[in-house]
């Protein structure tokens, strides 16, 4: 019974480690195969409906080793693991109730830090069958993708030997994992389950719109796995596998060197994340830009004359909610013979589905003058209603003769750079200042209008001199720093002299 084997792991069972190697072979237009060694930890998180030790924090050994919520699913957040998965799998529409039983397996963080190319979480029946699983995959980029995953035939297979593999499923691919690989295609799963096999083995199949085998990945145990709290002989085992979280991601780049260099290998640019993709964190100009989008909506919507809801998602902002946006026109009313029946009201769901739509809105390119037209990274249900919302001239009037002066200065700097010409100095308010510009000019202070038009400069600047790379921009302005010191000190220098 398999009721009896989950029992035999005791009514509360501790994590536990597995020793493993990871094997990618590539199949076409070249072959190219390579392996490593790799520790995933297994983490109970349902037991027989009860959930086990839902903190935030879940330590494998004391201040060496950990599981941290925030690294699974959505992006932050305090919750434990069993609270997060509780609210995707009801996103999902995947009743909880279906699956008292669920393990994590993934890669543990190692003093802080942690890469998790995949994780896989087991989803039990009562029974002890495994029904369901969740592949919760992260790219280099940044980004996650979590596909939940039905069995094609868990039931048909028993065990034994001959057939090692319980669960398969396939499905169509939807998130951009490697650069040699487009996004198309379709998946193939077939994995050991863990609690019958006491082992792990797994393997994914990446199919071409062919029906061709292009590339597989699998990940096998390599010894017994063992609890580090109790086994004291596993201590030197532990000790070698620590530091493969931290080799990870320079094996990743060692091996991409190699297919771009040596097998020329075409690279696919990073396409726009799908909707359900979580796409990677805000960086810092980023984040700054989007507080000023939302409040720039916020006045949009609330100062329209017709009623409407807006629902706006921002994006790579962790731990932050849908924000429901209703015009001040927005109001009840009673149908003539009808008994508080309630009007409906139009609402326009707008999700964004990277965070660099807002250093975008401040380059303007592609995006002059932002009408909510249907844009690459932002998703619209109905964007006739937003182009009509932010076509409303709520911030009508400005003229560049009521600002200070040096932000009348800052505001043709910024025309020039965007036009990449001088001429842009004849008539700065034609073409190059956006509707959120003017925004900022009319509603905002004078401080934040300065730290707008301030940060504005430095995203053109970055997008000018690094190629949009904020990391290396900071870096460039940190070098001219040092170099203007050296230079002050030479010259300080040679005066003295």
């Amino acid at each position: 019974m398999i009721d009896a084997e989950l029992r035999s792991l005791g009514d509360a069972p501790e994590p536990m480690l597995y020793p493993c190697r990871i094997r990618h072979t590539r199949l076409i237009p070249t072959a190219h195969s390579f392996s490593y060694s790799y520790l995933w930890a297994m983490v109970p998180i349902r037991w027989n409906g009860t959930t086990y030790h839902d903190d935030h924090v879940r330590q494998i050994v004391p201040r060496w080793m950990s599981i941290r919520s925030q690294d699974y699913l959505s992006r932050g957040g305090r919750e434990g693991l069993n609270a997060k998965l509780h609210q995707f799998l009801d996103h999902q529409e995947m009743h909880n109730e279906d699956y008292p039983y669920v393990l994590l397996f993934t890669a543990p963080r190692v003093l802080g830090y942690s890469f998790n190319p995949v994780s896989f979480w087991y989803l039990y029946s009562a029974q002890g069958v495994l029904t369901a699983a969740l592949l919760e995959v992260n790219n280099t980029f940044g980004e996650r993708h979590i596909y939940p995953l039905t069995s094609d035939n868990s039931h048909k297979y028993p065990s034994s030997p001959a057939r090692p593999y319980h669960f398969t499923c396939r499905w169509p691919k939807e998130f951009h994992v490697s650069p040699f690989n487009p996004r198309d295609g379709t998946y193939s799963l077939a994995t050991v389950d863990p609690i019958q096999q006491s082992t792990i083995n797994s393997r994914i199949a990446l199919i071409t719109t062919e029906g061709t085998a292009k590339l597989i990945a699998s990940i096998r145990s390599t010894a017994p796995p063992f609890t580090p709290s109790t086994t004291q002989s596993s201590l030197r085992l532990l000790l070698s596998l620590s530091g493969i979280g931290f080799s990870t991601v320079p094996r990743i780049v060692i091996q991409a060197a190699q297919l771009f260099f040596l097998r020329n290998l075409p690279v696919w640019t990073v396409p726009t994340p799908r909707e359900r993709t979580l796409c990677r964190r805000a960086n810092t100009p980023e984040t700054w830009f989007e507080s000023t989008f939302h409040a720039y909506l916020d006045h949009q919507v609330r100062s329209f004359p017709h009623p409407v809801i807006l629902e706006y998602w921002p994006a790579g902002i962790p731990d932050t909610p849908l924000h429901i946006i209703r015009s001040s026109s927005v109001e009840y009313h009673t149908v003539p013979g009808e008994e508080e029946e309630e009007e409906e009201v139009p609402t326009v769901q707008v999700r964004v589905l990277r965070p660099d739509f807002y250093t975008g809105l401040a380059r303007l390119e592609g995006r002059v003058g932002f009408t909510g037209e249907q844009d690459a990274l932002l998703c619209v249900s109905r964007p006739e209603i937003l182009a009509e919302i932010l076509r409303w001239e709520a911030t009508a009037g400005l003229q560049l003769r009521d600002l200070s002066l040096p932000e009348r200065i800052r505001c043709r700097v910024i025309c020039c750079m965007r036009a990449k010409s001088l001429f842009a100095l004849r008539s700065p308010q034609s073409d190059y200042l956006s509707a959120m510009d003017q925004y900022v000019m009319a509603q905002c202070d004078p401080g934040r209008r300065s730290e707008y038009q301030r940060r504005t400069v430095q995203i053109l600047f970055c997008f000018s001199l690094a190629f949009g790379r904020w990391g290396m921009f900071r870096l460039q302005i940190f070098a001219a720093q040092i170099f203007g010191v050296w230079a002050l000190l030479r010259l300080l220098y040679a005066a003295a002299v």
